[in-house]
């Protein structure tokens, strides 16, 4: 995101450039009160689309832990999860309770990085897209403590654009994203 502001700054001088990193409902709720422009945001891959929206990927959502993690249930499962508001967070709570499994947040945090390394120290397991795994020591996992984990499905990252917004600018910025 940074190297491209830089970039659009670059061809375009004269443009202000504001960007909020927020949890995608939040920026959804900026949009519709025409507080932004465009915004990029997680959304589980069977929602409905609610804006003027392109996909820029799709990925499936895994369950992961660290190396060696253990559960021994009945013992509550311990999760590592954002904090609430998160699609990731709910859909984690909400599929281990329909197949029974107790579980506990370990830790709950705002930032990937401090949520990736609560995994890597083996304070619980977590969910994440396949593409933010590809420079951390985490393992994907479908089953643990004998018990099998339930599919998570796919995960969108979608550029949506204020329905008010028309200026040419912001579009030179939304076709950059989508690149």
């Amino acid at each position: 995101l940074h190297e491209l502001i830089r970039r659009f700054k670059s061809l375009h001088p004269t443009s202000e450039v504001c960007a909020v990193s927020d949890f995608s409902y939040r920026l959804e709720d900026r949009l519709k009160r025409a507080e932004i422009d465009i915004a990029v945001v997680k959304k589980l891959g069977s929602e409905d689309a609610k804006y003027d929206e392109e996909i820029l990927r799709r990925e499936r959502l895994h369950w992961v832990a660290s190396p060696g993690f253990h559960w021994n249930p009945p013992a509550p499962l311990p999760l590592v999860v954002f904090h609430e508001g998160c699609v990731y967070r709910q859909l984690v709570l909400d599929k281990l309770k329909a197949i029974g499994i107790n579980a506990r947040i370990a830790y709950d945090g705002y930032s990937y990085a401090n949520v990736r390394n609560a995994v890597a120290a083996g304070m619980g397991i977590s969910a994440f897209a396949e593409g933010q795994l590809t420079a951390c020591d985490l393992n994907f996992i479908d089953q643990l403590g004998g018990v099998a984990l339930p599919d998570l499905g796919m995960v969108e990252l979608a550029l949506r654009r204020n329905s008010t917004t028309d200026n040419a600018a912001v579009e030179v910025l939304a076709r950059e994203i989508s690149v």
